[in-house]
C-alpha cells in the first residue's frame, strides 16, 4: 500500500465514524461514572439524631430532629426539624443542632 492510501485509510469517513463511536461511548462512560458520583455523595449525610427532642439555646423552643434534607454549598448540612408545640416543620443548620442541648 503506498503512503497516501495509509493517510486515507486512517483519516477517511469510517476512521472518523469509529473516532466518533470511541468518544461518545468514553462520554457516556464519565456521565455515568459522574451520576453515580453524585448519587453517593447524596445518599452520604453526616451522622443526624433523629427522633432526638433537643432545644434552640438555653431556654428556646424544643424541636424533635428528622432526616438531613440537602448539603449547603459550604459544606454544612439542612435537617428538617418538626417543632414539639406548634408541629410547624423547619430546615435547621446541621451546625447549629449540633451546638444546641437535649431537652429533658
Amino acid at each position: 500500500m503506498r503512503d497516501a492510501d495509509q493517510v486515507m485509510m486512517c483519516n477517511g469517513p469510517s476512521y472518523q465514524i469509529r473516532k466518533r463511536q470511541k468518544q461518545l461511548v468514553q462520554q457516556s462512560l464519565n456521565e455515568d461514572f459522574l451520576e453515580r458520583t453524585v448519587m453517593l455523595t447524596v445518599l452520604e449525610s453526616p451522622p443526624i439524631p433523629v427522633g432526638k427532642i433537643k432545644s434552640i439555646g438555653p431556654f428556646g423552643p424544643q424541636y424533635e430532629v428528622g432526616h438531613a434534607v440537602r448539603q449547603l454549598s459550604d459544606g454544612d448540612w439542612l435537617v428538617e426539624v418538626t417543632m414539639v408545640d406548634t408541629g410547624e416543620k423547619a430546615e435547621y443548620r446541621l451546625t447549629h443542632l449540633a451546638d444546641d442541648r437535649e431537652a429533658h
